[in-house]
């Protein structure tokens, strides 16, 4: 019983972990960089509308499209605005530059919201409401995300393999040059993902800002690690490998967690983050290329 809701009350957090998980594989994959700053850009753009919605009092479901038009419409100009520009930029001086929009946007957000932020932003969820299966208490909420996660990987990855704009990122990610040798518009694939990439993040914001008692300018950070050590160990070969690995890191972080009910290993409630890393870091010295790596197959 006990295991079973551990697994129910971390629904939220694996919903959360998945998508900004995806969203940092999508960018790497058409940018070949890791973008730091996709926690602070998703906290800025459900910050938005987290806000309007309250002073509305609207339910937060209905903010999810605008969130996602405004992440698409900051991601997209991050792309063409900047990036395209350093498009020749090595790997790790692109990583700089998305540590340098951190900065900027913590900004930007602390500037807007200051004073809401002062002892924290507090806001309605999704629902307040417990159900009952049995003797197992199941939050509304957690149904909630479970399934807009659901709804928001099945259409994306339908269009991954499915349309036209799916062929043309799975062709730049494979390999950009050629891909432009071929008629694929990758600019267009490029900014076009940076903007997904970006709303999808939103989404996990304000399905990670639903669980939380209040949440400030840099409530995304655990999950911006966490989703970056999930797309490590599923391997940025494959788009579903580190949305596979985003369900496990959550978990196992409450699996360790549970050992603390134990008095002889109290202790480990303090560690558990240090914990599951360490399992990752070892995973990954066997797999140095992730759980799911593909083996390239070289025609000579």
């Amino acid at each position: 019983m006990i295991l079973l809701e551990t697994f129910i009350s971390s629904i939220p957090y694996v919903c959360v972990t998945v998508l900004a998980t995806f969203a940092i594989t999508l960018i790497f994959k058409t940018s070949d960089t890791a973008n730091f700053a996709q926690g602070v850009i998703a906290a800025f753009s459900s910050f938005i509308v987290i806000d309007l919605f309250n002073q509305a009092a609207f339910p937060l479901y209905l903010g999810l499209p605008l969130g996602v038009i405004i992440g698409f419409i900051v991601g997209s100009f991050i792309d063409v605005v900047i990036f395209r520009k350093g498009k020749n930029v090595y790997a790790i001086g692109k990583q700089i530059i998305t540590m340098g929009l951190v900065s900027v946007f913590y900004g930007i957000t602390s500037i807007l919201f200051k004073k809401k932020f002062i002892n924290g932003f507090s806001f309605r969820g999704f629902s307040d409401k417990i159900m009952k299966v049995g003797e197992i208490s199941i939050p509304v909420n957690s149904l909630y995300c479970l399934g807009i996660t659901l709804v928001v990987l099945s259409v994306v990855f339908l269009g991954l393999y499915f349309t036209k704009w799916g062929l043309g990122v799975r062709a730049t990610a494979s390999n950009e040059t050629v891909a432009d040798m071929l008629g694929v518009n990758t600019r267009a694939i490029t900014a076009i993902s940076w903007g997904l990439a970006c709303g999808i993040a939103a989404i996990s914001a304000m399905l990670y800002a639903s669980v939380r008692v209040n949440i400030t300018t840099l409530f995304m950070v655990n999950i911006q690690v966490d989703a970056f050590m999930a797309s490590v160990l599923g391997g940025f070969a494959t788009f579903y490998g580190p949305v596979i690995a985003a369900v496990l890191v959550p978990v196992f972080a409450r699996l360790i967690g549970l050992l603390a009910i134990y008095p002889r290993f109290s202790f480990i409630s303090g560690w558990v983050n240090v914990i599951v890393y360490v399992i990752i870091l070892l995973l990954i010295l066997f797999k140095p290329k992730g759980l799911f790596d593909k083996i390239a197959v070289r025609k000579v």
